[in-house]
């Protein structure tokens, strides 16, 4: 059950910061030739790319479908451990 949660907030994790980068890429996208941010593994990464306001709106989008999506497996992990734990008790 543990992995379940570990895997849901990491993925949670990961959403929130592609939903930083793709933001923060947004914001950067008035400066010329401003080099955009990327998830890199667990960590932010300046791209050699520069700014795509086309490519960071789905990733926005996908980010938030991502962390919607993970909201359910979390409930799910939780009302089959309290079931569980109702069992044991």
């Amino acid at each position: 059950m543990n992995t379940v949660y570990s895997n849901a907030l990491t993925g949670l994790a990961r959403a929130g910061m592609t939903m930083y980068a793709a933001s923060s890429n947004i914001s950067r996208s008035i400066v010329d030739d401003a080099k955009a941010l990327e998830v890199a593994g667990d960590k932010l990464a300046l791209s050699s790319d520069t700014i795509d306001l086309s490519r960071e709106a789905v990733a926005m989008m996908q980010a938030e479908n991502f962390h919607a999506a993970q909201i359910p497996v979390i409930k799910t992990a939780d009302e089959m451990t309290r079931s569980l734990l109702d069992i044991l008790a």
